[in-house]
């Protein structure tokens, strides 16, 4: 069901403009293309460095030994730091959530393995440029060390950042600050009451998805509704960010002609995924919080304390959340007609009817009790 944009008057930006503005899909840098930059860039600077001929100049094949040495030494240092992190996100992961993926995509990740790749390329690289000759330049082994120096510094970052994952209190710090930026960029603060918009014509077309299972990370909102002005149309999303969609859901209606609608032009503007992201679902946050309290109570771990402080991180969130206005469902183009009807989350609560179970039953008890009487 659409809800209204709210619309708050002497703005010179409508609320809902404001949010096609703010959700446009964010690309997402590859971990294997940033350490492929480190690299070449790596490369790069061996070669130029290996072609310097003026300045102080030392012996190269002492020096070629030390960057050998420096090479070797980089690389058993990744090995013995990654392992460590292999088993504090398992560790992590086992004790906290699943579904926390803090540090797996933090990008000191990234970029440190990029470093640490990118110094042992440089010194081997280095190294062999200048292994015929009698002379290098003394920049070739300054750097090295540098490098060297500046890859131990990231190693000691990357170290403290996975302890600290491990800990109950900065996690549950992060997520809520990660949470509370969702909230900012979706939600505004509630200064006046809700206008409602025209009502959106009914969606004639469906456009269905064709691929692989998974959550909806990402949805370009400033492209979906350009297409809706273009068209003179509306569009629906009966899903939101962080649903579930499996192969052949409806993941769009809307109203363009049939001549003009084309599928896989709007499913362009939708990102899905194996796992839910930060960008665009303000219900991550309380979903890990959940999976910790959860989990810290169960009879294995058995943590009142941590079961008390995500409660507290939840009721936080709540808060933050009861000063804005959560009916953002409908965007509207300047004339107030709604182009883009999304699927918000509200206030609104469900009525869940009450389990019933085997001591609710009717004459159950009764039932019981005549059994136990019952001679053998």
């Amino acid at each position: 069901m659409s809800r209204s944009s709210p619309r708050v008057p002497g703005r010179e930006i409508p609320p809902g403009q404001q949010l096609v503005r703010s959700l446009r899909r964010r690309p997402r840098l590859r971990a294997g293309l940033v350490q492929l930059a480190y690299v070449a860039g790596a490369v790069g600077a061996a070669v130029l460095t290996a072609e310097i001929q003026a300045g102080p100049q030392v012996n190269a094949a002492r020096t070629s030994n030390l960057l050998f040495a420096v090479g070797g030494g980089i690389i058993s240092l990744v090995a013995v730091v990654f392992s460590l992190l292999f088993l504090t996100v398992q560790f992590a992961s086992t004790t906290l959530s699943p579904r926390l993926n803090l540090f797996r995509d933090e990008p000191l990740v990234w970029h440190a393995f990029g470093l640490f790749v990118g110094v042992f390329v440089f010194a081997m690289t280095a190294a062999l440029r200048t292994s015929t000759r009698e002379q290098m330049s003394v920049v070739i082994p300054t750097a090295t060390i540098v490098l060297a120096l500046a890859a131990m510094a990231v190693a000691r970052n990357l170290q403290m950042s996975a302890f600290s994952s491990v800990k109950v209190g900065p996690t549950v710090r992060e997520i809520t600050h990660r949470g509370r930026a969702v909230i900012d960029q979706l939600y505004e603060q509630r200064t006046a009451e809700a206008v409602a918009p025209s009502t959106p014509a009914a969606a004639r077309e469906e456009v269905r998805w064709l691929g692989d299972d998974g959550y909806i990370r990402q949805v370009d909102v400033q492209r979906l509704f350009d297409s809706a002005i273009r068209h003179q149309g509306t569009i629906q999303l009966p899903l939101r960010p962080g649903q579930y969609v499996r192969h052949g859901d409806v993941v769009f209606r809307h109203t363009f002609d049939a001549a003009d609608a084309d599928a896989e032009d709007l499913l362009r503007h939708i990102e899905i995924g194996p796992d839910r992201t930060w960008e665009q679902d303000p219900l991550l946050a309380l979903r890990l919080l959940v999976d910790i309290g959860l989990r810290a109570q169960s009879p294995a771990i058995n943590d009142p304390a941590t079961c008390r402080h995500t409660i507290d991180a939840v009721s936080g969130l709540l808060r933050y959340l009861a000063d804005r206005h959560l009916t953002i469902g409908d965007i509207t183009d300047p004339g107030g007609r709604a182009r883009l009807v999304l699927r918000a989350v509200t206030w609104e609560l469900r009525r869940c009817r009450p389990r019933r179970t085997h001591r609710s039953r009717p004459g159950h008890s009764q039932r019981g009790r005549q059994a136990r009487r019952r001679p053998r």
